[in-house]
């Protein structure tokens, strides 16, 4: 039998039923299917989570039927179609189960699928027609950006704005020249540069987009990640565009991860919190920068002074046993929650920091 284990909020029951509404450790969460208690899966998947939700890829087939696999998806937590009952809730969502990706930023309202259409959660409809997506992040303006099946991406104000694209009547997002004298303004001067996405992530109000690692396009991706969107916690780890609202839309290029500039790595992932953002390459190492109140970088500083103060370029995390000595490990996944930080390392060990906690 598997195991979800979960800790942190649970005002809405997204950690599970039974629990209290703060959850301090990791706690063992049951994930069950039927309305039977004690009838649990023998296979499921943490699949995607928010503010107030968890979703669980569940496979409900049964030893005596071999035919009978129906994968589905169960949610933990807040039901909009429920909105009246203030109990916690656990219910099956109506997403078929080739959904490779949900999207939402109180809860989940939009799902991409294996086909890249873009659907709505509770009306299953194509949002649009035979527009073919690759992927899409939602902020918690409602803004969104979605990379499309050239790697082209698109900023829309709302999901009614995304609605009304018909794959003709918007130009993509460009990039401009790095080398601007000012990163605040854009040189019209200067020629776009048009680069070919492949994944997104957002945090409240700022978007990272990590360009496609095909080598096959050479030159033509001379960053590995671009940014856009509020810079007023240096999210954006564009120092010289400091104090950017969330109203800019420009599309930055973010030097520092640039292999044309002597970058070591290649990214392996992109991670978003509400105010900070994480970068982790193929070979194991971590970058962190943003907003750093509640110690969700996970730096560990000898200055008091410097552990709740935002960082404002990518910094390397370095990891750290009980006894203050440098652990060397590498970090195989990274994920974030609003003011927290989650990574594993190469030996399978979980790390959290954040909410007060100044370091890994």
């Amino acid at each position: 039998m598997k195991f979800c284990y979960g800790f942190g909020d649970n005002s809405f029951g997204q950690l599970g039923e039974g629990l209290p509404s703060e959850v301090q450790l990791p706690h063992p969460i049951l994930v069950t299917d039927s309305p039977e208690p004690g009838s649990y899966p023998e296979d499921f998947e943490i699949f995607a989570s928010n503010r107030s939700q968890s979703l669980i890829k569940v496979d409900s087939s049964r030893p005596e039927q071999p035919n009978s696999r129906r994968d589905h998806f169960l949610c933990l937590g807040f039901n909009p179609q429920d909105e009246g009952s203030a109990s916690k809730t656990q219910f099956e969502l109506g997403v078929r189960s080739d959904a490779k990706r949900f999207v939402g930023g109180e809860n989940f309202t939009l799902f991409l699928d294996f086909e890249g259409k873009l659907c709505d959660v509770e009306t299953l409809e194509n949002l649009n027609g035979d527009c073919r997506w690759k992927d899409v992040a939602m902020d918690n303006t409602g803004r969104l950006l979605a990379i499309d099946d050239r790697g082209k991406a698109y900023l829309f104000k709302d999901v009614a704005d995304l609605r009304e694209f018909d794959g003709t009547r918007r130009s993509p997002l460009m990039a401009f020249d790095p080398k601007a004298p000012t990163a605040s303004r854009v040189d019209r001067n200067k020629e776009p540069v048009d680069p070919h996405f492949s994944k997104v992530s957002s945090g409240w109000s700022h978007f990272l987009l990590l360009t496609s690692q095909d080598d096959t396009l050479g030159e033509r991706q001379p960053h590995q990640i671009y940014v856009l969107g509020d810079n007023r916690f240096y999210q954006l780890g564009v120092p010289s565009s400091f104090g950017h609202s969330s109203n800019d839309c420009k599309l930055l290029p973010l030097p520092f991860f640039s292999l044309s500039e002597g970058f070591p790595s290649k990214v392996s992932k992109i991670a978003t919190g509400g105010r900070h953002n994480c970068v982790l390459t193929f070979d194991g190492d971590l970058y962190v920068w943003g907003w750093n109140e509640q110690g969700q970088l996970g730096l560990r500083s000898r200055n008091e002074e410097d552990q709740g103060r935002a960082i404002p370029q990518p910094t390397l995390v370095q990891l750290y046993d009980d006894q203050g000595d440098e652990v060397e490990l590498d970090v195989k996944d990274v994920d974030c929650g609003s003011c927290h930080t989650i990574i594993v390392t190469e030996n399978g060990d979980v790390w959290v920091t954040g909410c007060k906690s100044d370091h890994f």
